[in-house]
This record gives C-alpha cells, structure tokens and sequence, in this order.
C-alpha cells in the first residue's frame, strides 16, 4: 500500500524465521453473493469464489433508489445503520473523496456524511488521509475508497452510487480499484444508493446495475421512491 514504508519479504523471514508459509486461494471475506456480483461488474479481476453461508443463502446485495434527494438518501442510510447497528457489528460508510474537488464532489465527502450522522446522533468515527493515525474505528465508521484497503465490515453503504461512471470520467482521484476495493470490503451486507433522477422505474441508472437485477445477483429497493415529494402518478404537463 506504502511504498516507502513497506517491510521487505527477507526482512520478515529474518525477524520471523519460524513461520510458515500458507498461500491463500480462496476467499475467506465475500460471500458468494457479494461476489457473483462484483464479478458481473469487473469481469477481467480474478476474484477467488466467495465463502459459503453457514445459512442456507447469505443476502444479495442490494441497490436503494432515492430520485436524487439528499434526504431520502439519508434516511435511506440510516434505517440500514438501525437495522443492523449494535455492538458486535460493524458498519462503514464508503465515499470516494476526502475534500470537494470539483462541482461533482459535493456530498461525497467523508465530512458530509459523517456530519449528517453526528448531527443525528450516531456515535461514529471517521478517518482521512490527512488525519494521520486512524485511532478507534467505531461501529459505524466513515472513510473513502482508499482508506479502507485492508479493513473488513459486517455491512458496507456506498452512497452516490449512480455517480460510477461519472467519478471515473471525472476525477482524477478515483479509478475502477477503489471501487473494487470499496465493494469487496463487506463481510456480509452491501447496500449501494442509486441516487439518480428516476426517468424509468424499470430500470437502475447504470446499465451493469440492471443487468445484475436482470441475472438476479442484486436486489432493488423502490420503497423509498414512495416518500412525499416522488409520485409514480405524477401528472405529465407537457402540451405534448
């Protein structure tokens, strides 16, 4: 991760000249669920099959719609950090910038929703780059894409998720990695919030999304799309 911090292999070897060595290939985090799915949207990575369920089927992940308001998509977050919030789980809020950079940055900062979540009285920690030390990561925790390299969480919530494609294009601080990164972090859960204007209720906005809905590896949540202010009923007043 660290270039100039890293510990050579022979140095290890030196200071551990007991160790054996194992090599890992298989994947002891991803269930076959998260990763059937993430398989769907980089199919050249080579990702080990996910660890069996010791139930009879872990959940899909699943995408949330919320017609681009920052509202639902809060309350959205917030009704997954209450349903599985508690002492032995944990949960991380997954952003790909640190600071604004550009007019498409916006609320995909660690301190936006990290903010929102304080000011609604989560106990929650953050961490940036800039920050230094991570200290105490809490049960509900919010970092970026590349911060979160080699943590692991019960549940993963990447808000802005409709912004994909448009972060690639973008931002020049965002790649497909972090996303990958970002996706393979959970343990279990994975909740991603399609925040996009909703033109087609049929349809998520990017396109793997509804492929993944159509080959039946992701879930779609439409419930929040029936809050006040979003009508599937909503007259047209066009003259035309």
């Amino acid at each position: 991760m660290y270039p100039d911090k890293e510990t050579r292999w022979e140095v290890l070897e030196r200071l551990f000249v007991d160790n054996k060595h194992f090599h890992l290939d298989e994947n002891f985090r991803n269930t076959y669920e998260i990763t059937y799915f993430i398989q769907s949207i980089f199919p050249d990575k080579l990702i080990p099959e996910g660890k069996k369920s010791s139930e009879m089927s872990a959940p899909k992940p699943i995408v949330i719609r919320t017609n681009a308001n920052d509202e639902v998509q809060k309350k959205a977050m917030e009704e997954v950090i209450d349903l599985f919030q508690s002492d032995t789980h944990n949960i991380v809020v997954l952003v790909p910038l640190e600071n604004e950079v550009s007019h498409i940055s916006g609320n995909q900062t660690v301190d936006f929703w990290y903010n929102l979540l304080i000011n609604d009285g989560y106990d929650c920690s953050k961490y940036t780059h800039k920050k230094g030390e991570i200290g105490v990561i809490k049960n509900i925790h919010v970092t970026t894409f590349k911060s979160v390299k080699g943590l692991e969480f019960d549940t993963v919530i990447i808000p802005n998720f409709d912004l994909f494609q448009i972060n690639l294009d973008g931002l020049n601080t965002v790649t497909e990695n972090d996303y990958y990164v970002a996706l393979t972090r959970t343990r279990r859960n994975l909740y991603l919030i399609d925040d996009s204007m909703v033109e087609d209720n049929e349809r998520c906005s990017l396109p793997f999304l509804h492929n993944a809905v159509t080959n039946h590896l992701l879930e779609v949540n439409d419930e929040y799309l029936k809050l006040p202010g979003f009508s599937e009923d909503e007259p047209d007043d066009l003259p035309f």
